[in-house]
């Protein structure tokens, strides 16, 4: 019975962890990070390029939101401004 309630236990805790935004998957990172990265360019500059706020280009590369679930228009300027096409943005 004990090794039923840690399982429990166990269970619950990695519901915690997933609601937090603090899982495994989150530690890894994110394409359109890595490909800002790879291109030089800082999160001002591709926020000036396409007129994306700072703050959510920081959102979708914490991995808070992903980017399957943000408007075509949002990928595909994010997209143009890295020089990718949006598959690469959003598949990795």
């Amino acid at each position: 019975m004990e090794s039923e309630d840690y399982g429990m236990s166990k269970k619950v805790e990695e519901k915690k962890v997933v609601k937090s935004g603090t899982t495994k998957a989150a530690e890894v990172m994110v394409p359109l990070r890595r490909i800002r990265q790879e291109k030089g360019m800082s999160r001002h500059q591709l926020s000036m390029a396409t007129d994306i706020s700072i703050r959510n280009i920081e959102v979708y590369e914490q991995g808070k939101v992903a980017l399957e679930n943000v408007s075509y228009r949002t990928v595909k300027t994010l997209a143009d401004a890295l020089g990718v096409e949006m598959e690469e943005l959003v598949d990795g």
